[in-house]
């Protein structure tokens, strides 16, 4: 049968197929449908291209930066346009963060950071979908599922701050994904600000998600209570209008919390289901990467 969603405009689109194969089991057969493999999404406007390998000669011409890949300097140019001083802060941050975090930056490493992730927190992260009505990304998560007390260890800090930034390239695949803008959409109910510390929210946002190069379609918070709505009414201060102006909240669904849709037919299978996902959105994103070359010259 077609299971249903809301989608981040609040409509309803099709979500994936499941259907029983004789054993008992529930199979998810929309994995290969997560990642389109048209050329097209990888293509740069001319503007873009002349701006990204502005971008790759700036960074070659300072030599405290490590040298990034092409379709990164590509993401930057979609992302920044000709803000070259922030191009230049978020290569220097990520460079830093790699460090501190001893990260890789490699398929393999974000195959096991995400699983860790889903492990370490299992309730968060609802799932990863392409709305195929305009081909972005949909990332919807739970704020309720953040648990602070799964912090326990310096290795479950680099599980939850790796997880984000690979969690990042999940939904950035390609120029169209990048160039478009994701859909957040965020179950807000149940959730306990009281119980996530201020450092952690803070370090979650100052070193991956205020800094990763990507845009914003629509940020939807769905059955946000009195302190949430208060606290994302504080976000003016530190987020950027462009982004601000895309947050909706108050967002209500008839049918209850979103989980009750993403959490089917059990948290188990769910995760499963999620988990295949976002390895083929690491492979492809990371195929991408390795293969994507600028030209030498225009």
């Amino acid at each position: 049968m077609e299971s249903q969603q809301p989608t981040a405009n609040g409509g309803i689109i099709s979500g994936p197929s499941i259907h029983d194969d004789n054993t008992g089991n529930h199979v998810f057969d929309d994995v290969s449908l997560i990642c389109p493999q048209d050329p097209r999404r990888m293509e740069l406007t001319p503007l873009e291209l002349v701006q990204s390998l502005e971008i790759k000669a700036a960074i070659h011409l300072s030599p405290e930066m490590d040298q990034i890949k092409d379709f990164d300097c590509a993401q930057l140019a979609i992302v920044d346009g000709d803000n070259r001083a922030k191009t230049l802060e978020r290569v220097a941050h990520f460079q830093i963060f790699r460090e501190e975090y001893e990260l890789k930056d490699t398929l393999e490493e974000g195959l096991r950071l995400v699983e860790a992730l889903v492990k370490l927190m299992p309730k968060l992260i609802l799932c990863v979908s392409l709305n195929v009505a305009d081909g972005s990304y949909v990332y919807i998560m739970d704020l309720a599922g953040f648990d602070q007390d799964a912090l326990k260890t310096i290795a479950d800090e680099r599980v939850l701050m790796g997880g984000l930034y690979y969690m990042a390239h999940i939904t950035s695949v390609d120029f169209f994904a990048i160039r478009a803008g994701i859909y957040t959409v965020i179950e807000c109910e149940g959730y306990d600000w009281r119980k996530v510390k201020m450092s952690t929210r803070r370090q979650c946002w100052q070193e991956v998600l205020a800094i990763y190069p990507r845009t914003f379609r629509q940020i939807k918070y769905f059955h946000p209570g009195l302190f949430t709505n208060l606290a994302i009414s504080c976000l003016r201060r530190i987020v950027p209008l462009e982004i601000f102006q895309k947050i909706e909240v108050g967002c209500e669904f008839p049918g209850g919390r979103l989980d009750t849709f993403y959490a089917v037919p059990t948290r188990k299978a769910a995760n499963q289901r999620l988990l295949q996902r976002m390895r083929e959105c690491l492979r492809v994103k990371f195929q991408h990467r390795e293969s994507f070359r600028l030209p030498t010259r225009l």
